[in-house]
């Protein structure tokens, strides 16, 4: 193995971890001077010792883009507090979300759409599981994400359900129980309103 960078063959990815140590310190220092909790999105390195790192420094957990960031993060023990930014659809990835729920001290999802929200609530009773979901809004990129939060303020649950409607942005609820409707969003009963993503302040 090469000892020295001038004895490297190209390409070659090369790490400085002082550099990196010092990234991540700056980061966390930089958040915890505004109060703010730190869930870093670790779709960037995709590296478990590096996610670890993260930790330490005094993350609250980490962000993943996929279901298998989540399953290699959760084999290597990096955190057990992970959430999980994309629509989960279909009955094959629901049964990989219910196993790492059973895993994991805390995990959530993020979604977008009735499908996907109805899904999970599916998926919830049928796996006897929690899914903990936060609805996501288009902030002005136009990617993802529904176009405001009024909806879920003006909502009317159905009255055969017992699911409530929160003026929330990101609303943290569970999917296992008889959703609401709220302006063709189904959500599940509200545990926690006061969650947003992408390290700004994740109450535990």
């Amino acid at each position: 193995m090469p000892t020295l960078v001038q004895d490297l063959d190209t390409p070659a990815v090369v790490i400085d971890l002082d550099i990196v140590e010092a990234n991540i310190k700056r980061a966390q220092d930089t958040l915890n001077g505004h109060g703010l909790n730190n869930r870093p999105h670790i779709k960037t390195h995709k590296i478990p010792a590096l996610a670890k790192m993260q930790m330490d420094a005094g993350a609250v957990g980490i962000t993943c883009q996929k279901l298998g960031e989540v399953e290699v993060m959760a084999e290597a023990q990096v955190a057990d507090d992970i959430l999980l930014t994309y629509n989960v659809l279909g009955d094959a990835k629901a049964e990989r979300l219910a196993a790492l729920i059973r895993r994991l001290k805390r995990m959530a999802v993020v979604l977008d759409n009735e499908v996907v929200a109805r899904g999970l609530s599916e998926a919830g009773k049928r796996h006897g599981v929690d899914i903990r979901f936060l609805i996501e809004c288009d902030t002005g990129f136009n990617r993802n994400g529904v176009q405001s939060p009024q909806p879920f303020k003006d909502g009317d649950p159905p009255p055969e359900t017992t699911g409530t409607a929160i003026p929330a942005p990101l609303s943290n609820c569970s999917a296992r129980s008889s959703h609401s409707r709220c302006s063709g969003l189904a959500v599940g009963n509200v545990i926690r309103p006061s969650n947003c993503m992408f390290g700004m302040r994740i109450d535990r």
